[in-house]
């Protein structure tokens, strides 16, 4: 499954925090993750999936503690496809 681009429903891209180092360990994160996933469980949306950069391991272990859990390599290169760069990508089972 590959995203429909252009239909918020399908695939929404979540800016980065400016504010990142600053508002760490405040739970912002955890907050925002779980309102979502909370909306797109009552709204009928059955995956979630997102792209990590590569080299943010404090953002791959904070997406695993939510539940996320990694695409396997095949998956993973389908969803790579066309990007500008190679993603860590998860999903919400």
């Amino acid at each position: 499954m590959k995203p429909r681009r252009g239909r918020c429903q399908d695939f929404c891209d979540r800016p980065e925090n400016p504010d990142g180092p600053r508002t760490r360990g405040r739970g912002l994160g955890r907050q925002l993750v779980d309102a979502l996933t909370f909306k797109a469980a009552t709204t009928g949306l059955s995956t979630i999936v997102l792209r990590v950069e590569p080299d943010n391991a404090v953002a791959v272990r904070f997406y695993l503690s939510r539940g996320f859990e990694h695409l396997g390599p095949e998956e993973s290169a389908v969803w790579n496809e066309g990007q500008r760069r190679e993603w860590v990508w998860m999903r919400l089972p």
